[in-house]
């Protein structure tokens, strides 16, 4: 065998290897993914029944938070329009 052949095999070989591991990674990552979203599923599942009082707590505050700002940041004493 001549040399080129012996490195275009051993080049050859080395990227086969290397995709697989590849491939197995992906495989594993993807099995991963599946299950985080199940599981983020199950929490939004349980938190829609708990997260209506806690958003409405939130628009709230934000509404309060809105309010304040208009009445801090002003121009020639009258305040902002939204």
């Amino acid at each position: 065998m001549q040399s080129t052949e012996i490195l275009l095999f051993a080049v050859v070989a080395i990227l086969t290897i290397l995709l697989v591991v590849v491939g197995v990674q992906v495989f594993l990552v993807l099995h991963q993914a599946k299950k985080t979203l199940k599981t983020f599923q199950k929490v939004l599942e349980i938190g829609d029944l708990k997260n209506v009082g806690a958003v409405k707590d939130v628009s709230a505050r934000i509404q309060a938070l809105q309010e304040a700002g208009r009445r801090f940041f002003h121009k020639g004493g009258k305040p902002l329009s939204s």
